[in-house]
């Protein structure tokens, strides 16, 4: 498996939080709308990440909104990455 760009692992590890909104990512990340958007595409295409239609929240309206989440495969590469940052910062 080849390790994520550091842009990559930033949004993995917000979705190592849970799955979240396009927009939520954003805005965790401090990356481009246009950058992430590509990218999880492209962790999807690696089979990292997955995604899923879900209706707006009770009480609003607008189109149907895609949630990601990580695959197994994703949540096993976080754990890896947290574990090197960890050992990094010992150093």
């Amino acid at each position: 498996m080849m390790f994520p760009s550091k842009t990559e692992a930033k949004i993995l590890r917000v979705l190592g939080e849970g799955p979240a909104y396009g927009m939520e990512i954003v805005k965790n990340c401090g990356i481009r709308a246009g950058t992430v958007y590509v990218l999880l595409g492209r962790l999807e295409e690696k089979g990292l990440a997955q995604s899923r239609t879900s209706p707006p929240p009770p009480g609003r309206r607008g189109p149907n909104r895609r949630v990601y989440s990580l695959t197994n495969l994703g949540r096993q590469l976080v754990e890896i990455i947290e574990s090197k940052n960890a050992r990094d910062r010992r150093v």
